[in-house]
């Protein structure tokens, strides 16, 4: 028997969660929804959710919190940030909290669904003669100093 994925969303605005649930329940998931990180740990320990999707909390968290909870409280957790707070270094900060993926929204189905099943976007493609080596002194690349500096 084929058994339904499941997934916890994550957002203190009811529509928002709504309208996430819509959407997932159309391609076959069960859903469940939090509209706080407490009640997401108690959801995540009670259900154990394939996916946690985490957006928006404005009662004093912010989805890269609400990230790293989830993460110690299960580092296999997969959490995807899907909230509308998409600068780059929230962006930055939300996966080094373990985030697998960010999608800003407003969204497209199609980039929505693909960070649901696990499909990051694919990289543009880089010249062999444009890829800098890491640096021996931080053992990071140029490119990578700038996105970490940002």
């Amino acid at each position: 028997m084929h058994r339904q994925p499941t997934v916890l969303i994550v957002d203190d605005l009811v529509f928002v969660r709504r309208m996430l649930k819509g959407l997932l329940r159309q391609q076959g998931f069960k859903c469940y929804e939090a509209s706080s990180l407490s009640q997401a740990l108690d959801s995540y320990h009670l259900f154990r959710p394939d996916l946690v999707i985490v957006g928006t909390l404005h009662s004093g968290m912010t989805s890269v919190i609400a990230i790293e909870a989830l993460k110690r409280f299960d580092p296999r957790a997969r959490v995807i940030c899907c909230t509308e707070e998409a600068t780059r270094s929230q962006v930055i900060a939300s996966i080094r909290a373990g985030a697998e993926d960010f999608v800003a929204r407003p969204f497209k189905q199609d980039r929505f669904f693909r960070a649901v099943q696990g499909q990051r976007p694919a990289p543009a493609p880089v010249e062999e003669e444009e890829i800098a080596p890491p640096t021996p002194i931080t053992g990071y690349a140029p490119t990578e100093l700038e996105l970490i500096a940002f």
